[in-house]
């Protein structure tokens, strides 16, 4: 919950910025790619937090798991 209160606060704050500086047109992209980064975030948080009390091998299956979403996150927004 924290995770996504967070993404939702640092959406407005960048797409507001990116208003400031660029206009109305940076609307859209900035509210799209928020909502992309923080869903991608808070799946990839689940998946960690799920498996914080399993085994090491475990664990570690769900980090690599969240960090590849994050991966394609970023490829995802350069692609863009």
């Amino acid at each position: 919950m924290i995770v996504a209160a967070a993404g939702a606060a640092l959406t407005v704050l960048v797409t507001a910025a990116m208003v400031m500086a660029f206009g109305r047109p940076a609307l859209v992209p900035g509210i799209v790619f928020g909502t992309l980064a923080t869903s991608i975030q808070v799946v990839a948080d689940w998946m960690v937090t799920k498996r914080l009390s399993a085994s090491a091998g475990e664990f570690g299956r769900g980090y690599v798991a969240g960090m590849g979403l994050r991966l394609v996150g970023i490829v995802l927004m350069t692609v863009a």
